[in-house]
């Protein structure tokens, strides 16, 4: 679907289980989750009680970067501006993912109460009237702009669908966005694209920590598929084909 991927995200929601910023606590976090060759990434946590050290790892490439914060642990993958760079699918990174947040919540010794996966991106280059055919798909224009295409615009929509993935059925949020979105990549090149992301998560609503190793495998195990599922519902919405 995507020409570049901005981020693929997994993550899951914990509370209490701080640990100090100290070399020690890289060094068994890394083994903990199998990733002797990652590196340590200290960050700093700005939160209602100040600035807080976290531990954090990341690959020798800087793709792949793990962040244990003060209410979550996230695994995130953001892909270079290297042509020769192969990025994972979207379903690998999940089983990735899975895998290493559930030993994470081994070495952190809770559960999760609450589960995410998303992912976000720019799609292939577009001539501009193909994103203005989009945008008025998307949106209702104001009478006085009916003359006039936006050349920036943001859409939105989240819905609740009950899923299950291997304990009792979960209520989860489902979100869709799209946007037509310009700047400039790292390297300096412009770009004037669509921006889509998509979010599937447990609800907010129950925060008794429940989700254990297991249940953490299962949900990112079903996760591509749902995202696949909703992306092909977005993009056929958006009158876009889907190139990948």
């Amino acid at each position: 679907m995507y020409d570049v991927v901005l981020r693929y995200l997994a993550r899951v929601f914990v509370t209490g289980t701080d640990r100090p910023a100290s070399a020690a606590n890289f060094g068994a976090f890394a083994k903990a989750l199998g990733r002797d060759d990652y590196l340590p990434l200290p960050f700093n946590e700005v939160g209602p009680s100040g600035v807080h050290a976290r531990i954090g790892l990341c690959s020798a490439d800087a793709t792949r970067l793990v962040f244990v914060r003060s209410e979550s642990v996230d695994f995130e993958y953001r892909q270079p501006r290297d042509p020769n760079h192969g990025r994972p699918s979207l379903a690998d990174f999940c089983q990735d993912g899975g895998e290493l947040l559930s030993h994470a919540l081994d070495f952190l010794e809770a559960r999760a109460h609450r589960i995410a996966a998303l992912q976000e991106g720019l799609l292939r280059e577009m001539p501009a009237a193909a994103m203005d055919s989009v945008a008025r798909k998307l949106l209702a224009i104001p009478p006085r702009w009916a003359g006039q295409a936006p050349f920036e615009w943001d859409w939105r929509a989240a819905v609740q669908i009950e899923r299950q993935f291997g304990g009792d059925p979960e209520v989860t949020n489902t979100i869709a966005t799209v946007k037509r979105l310009s700047g400039k990549f790292n390297d300096g090149a412009a770009f004037d694209r669509l921006f889509v992301a998509m979010d599937v998560n447990t609800t907010p609503g129950r925060t008794e920590p429940r989700f254990d190793e297991g249940l953490v495998r299962g949900f990112f195990g079903h996760a591509a598929a749902w995202h696949d599922e909703l992306g092909q519902d977005v993009l056929a919405f958006c009158g876009v084909l889907d190139d990948a």
